[in-house]
């Protein structure tokens, strides 16, 4: 059990290449070394982008701004949410080939993204994320975990030490 428990930032990023695919824009709300080791192990083989939303009462999203420059751009309503939308511009060279700018729409009364728009480089093109019938919080059942297989499904067990 102690071992386990010692090596988990590794056993969670081996599984990385599983998850996180090229040209993929994930997702995560503050600082996290178990979700950094994980992007970091992904990284090595992919290529994707990270957004990283900030959170209160522990602020630990503050890292953003190491990475971008973070602009407001005012008070808008997104499918009838008032939302405040920043502008983040990144600082690095890398950054700015892939995206030169993200806009985050963040839902003023829970502090939650409900609309993304990731600006491409040298294209202008754009990807729109928009996010509705939010729920924050809600229980999910352990069923909800449950794998749902067929008849035809055949199990088998994983090779030794992995």
């Amino acid at each position: 059990m102690i071992s386990e428990l010692e090596n988990m930032y590794n056993n969670i990023s081996d599984q990385a290449m599983e998850h996180i695919h090229s040209n993929e824009i994930i997702m995560t709300i503050g600082k996290s070394r178990t979700v950094e080791a994980f992007l970091k192990t992904a990284a090595k083989k992919r290529k994707f982008s990270v957004i990283v939303a900030e959170t209160s009462p522990t602020y630990r999203g503050h890292d953003l701004a190491n990475s971008f420059d973070v602009k407001y751009g005012g008070s808008e309503t997104v499918n009838g949410v008032k939302s405040s939308k920043l502008e983040l511009v990144p600082k690095s060279e890398k950054g700015r080939k892939m995206f030169s700018t993200i806009e985050l729409w963040i839902d003023d009364a829970r502090g939650i993204s409900v609309q993304q728009k990731f600006i491409e480089a040298e294209s202008g093109d754009y990807r729109l994320a928009k996010y509705s019938n939010i729920k924050v919080n809600e229980k999910i059942s352990d069923e909800d975990f449950k794998l749902k297989t067929t008849n035809k499904t055949k199990t088998v067990a994983a090779p030794s030490g992995f």
